[in-house]
């Protein structure tokens, strides 16, 4: 099992940093269950195969409102 990790920027009074991942980038953008990470901004995703690629987005939460990040763009890495 691979588990690469990502770190994020902090963003101006977070009170929480969220991701989720998909198998696509629209999959990864309108995700419909995120995985809170708290206050660390740092994300350990698990992958269970050689040569899969995976989309993930992150947001902040504030006071219930989400700042997404890079304007709700997905990024991407491929397992090797």
């Amino acid at each position: 099992m691979r588990r690469p990790s990502a770190s994020l920027a902090a963003s101006s009074g977070a009170q929480s940093y969220q991701y989720c991942t998909g198998a696509t980038a629209a999959a990864a953008s309108n995700c419909a269950t995120w995985t809170s990470t708290g206050t660390s901004r740092t994300a350990t995703i698990s992958v269970t195969s050689k040569a899969v690629t995976t989309y993930w987005q992150v947001r902040a939460v504030k006071d219930g409102l989400y700042t997404y990040g890079d304007t709700g763009t997905a990024w991407k890495f491929t397992t090797r």
